[in-house]
């Protein structure tokens, strides 16, 4: 079952320690987790460019790409639920839309580990303009701290197999 908005959120929290300073607030993890979405639900009357993938709101089980970009139809057009070859194409509306079948929809909606990898950087930067301080028993090491975020930032880079 892929998972929720909500669980990828509670993912994303917990893989950037976004209760550990530097904090990443809800909007901030909001905002990764939304804009590593892999995909959208078709939506009626709305813009679409070259390279959006959607899915249709009655599930076919595939996922369609914008080959020529324009606004969806105010209904939703059928989309089959019998092809089992990417390429099938379909027009949206009365307008230039069209989708192109890219193949089955069996990837997770949410890139968590991208949004980790993003918010980790988002955590070093907002540090980077704090300088190591020593006063008494206090030892604030935020190069270290800066350096610890980018390496985490490393751990949650998309695998590559060649």
């Amino acid at each position: 079952m892929p998972l929720t908005r909500t669980q990828a959120l509670e993912q994303l929290a917990w893989r950037v320690a976004s209760d550990q300073y530097p904090f990443l607030d809800s909007t901030a993890l909001q905002n990764l987790i939304d804009t590593t979405a892999r995909w959208s639900v078709w939506t009626a009357s709305t813009a679409y460019v070259y390279g959006d993938i959607i899915i249709p709101t009655v599930a076919t089980g595939r996922l369609y790409k914008c080959i020529i970009a324009g606004t969806s139809d105010t209904t939703e057009p059928q989309f089959p639920q019998w092809v089992t070859n990417s390429g099938y194409t379909i027009n949206d509306g009365s307008g230039d839309l069209q989708w192109q079948d890219i193949g089955p929809a069996n990837v997770e909606r949410y890139d968590v580990r991208a949004a980790a990898r993003m918010g980790w950087i988002r955590k070093a930067a907002s540090i980077t303009h704090l300088i190591d301080v020593k006063d008494g028993q206090v030892d604030a090491k935020m190069a270290a701290l800066r350096e610890h975020c980018l390496d985490q930032a490393k751990r949650n880079s998309t695998m590559v197999f060649v």
